[in-house]
């Protein structure tokens, strides 16, 4: 239900974006977001939020996703949260399971992103593939699935 080549988006991932940014490009088509908004609104959400450890970014660029999807799936504000709620609680508990924790700095075994030392330690152990990219590809198709469920595409 993504719009993107999934190994397409990993790549992306890869190269020139961040975990946020590759899940939100993912489902361009289906928020109406263009690759510029959706590269300023990621650029906070790498590394746990600005690196800090916290909230998976996979996980806000997918928040932000299925948020965007609810709201163009419902005409009533009020109606179009609740569905949101719902479908967010639906997919943190998808992620979680997927992942074992929703938290960057827990999935990275509390490595410091802040740190130059803690950004090499995680080039050097290859975190970025071994973590990180089923992060990002779980995310997109726990959100795929959902959406399409709200969509009505599934």
């Amino acid at each position: 239900m993504y719009d993107n080549d999934l190994e397409l988006i990993l790549e992306r991932f890869r190269t020139d974006c961040n975990c946020a940014h590759a899940v939100m490009l993912a489902f361009r088509e289906q928020t109406g977001l263009d690759e510029g908004t959706i590269m300023g609104l990621g650029l906070g959400f790498g590394g746990g939020i600005a690196r800090t450890g916290q909230v998976c970014g996979a996980v806000n660029g997918a928040v932000i996703t299925l948020g965007m999807v609810c709201l163009k799936a419902m005409k009533h504000r009020p109606d179009a949260k609740e569905l949101a709620n719902r479908v967010v609680q639906q997919f943190l508990e998808e992620f979680k399971k997927a992942n074992g924790s929703l938290y960057c700095g827990e999935l990275l075994d509390g490595l410091d992103l802040r740190s130059p030392e803690g950004r090499e330690a995680f080039k050097q152990t290859g975190l970025h593939e071994k973590v990180c990219e089923p992060a990002v590809r779980s995310a997109v198709e726990a959100a795929g699935k959902l959406i399409g469920i709200v969509t009505g595409d599934s």
